[in-house]
């Protein structure tokens, strides 16, 4: 539940970018593949990743690293999928916000899933401590995107073909359904 949360929140987040004053034609257009990809990334690592970590008895600060760096190299490896499936733009990166937002996914999910499994069975019937704990992997989640995206280079490119790509709505269609 947690993937598909990362996942839709990327494509919410950047069907808001107004790209070129707002004009109808020139907004972020995906491809399927590239779309699907990113989807199936951050569900499968991260479902690996907690599946590990529910079949410890005891929960190590090794485990919770690896769980952590999964996590976060999940968020990270959807985002740029997910960017490489924009299809009217060349995209391109400025190294440092890419090594910015790897740095706040891998440590602010560690943080918050580390907090969350080791006080997990004293906060079995402690709703708000959960909720705590999902609000700083949501945070871990927009803050990264928020570097990513701003250290992102949106070139445009003449698309010949208009119908391959997801549009817009289409994209948060999916999101919805989801």
């Amino acid at each position: 539940m947690g993937a598909v949360a990362i996942w839709s929140m990327h494509y919410v987040g950047n069907r808001a970018i107004q790209m070129l004053d707002g004009g109808r034609g020139l907004q972020i257009r995906y491809n399927a593949a590239s779309t699907a990809g990113s989807f199936f990334l951050a569900i499968g690592v991260v479902s690996i990743a907690f599946y590990f970590l529910g079949l410890a008895d005891d929960v190590h600060v090794s485990l919770i690293l690896v769980v952590g760096v999964l996590t976060g190299a999940a968020v990270c490896g959807m985002h740029y999928l997910g960017q490489n499936g924009i299809s009217n733009y060349v995209v391109s990166y400025e190294y440092k916000y890419v090594v910015g937002a790897a740095f706040i996914a891998v440590v602010a999910a560690t943080v918050a899933l580390g907090v969350f499994f080791y006080f997990n069975t004293t906060w079995t019937n402690s709703w708000l401590k959960r909720a705590l704990c999902a609000a700083v992997l949501a945070g871990a989640v927009s803050g990264m995107h928020w570097c990513a995206t701003i250290g992102t280079i949106y070139r445009y490119k003449d698309v010949t073909n208009d119908h391959g790509p997801l549009s817009r709505q289409a994209t948060v269609v999916i999101v919805l359904c989801l």
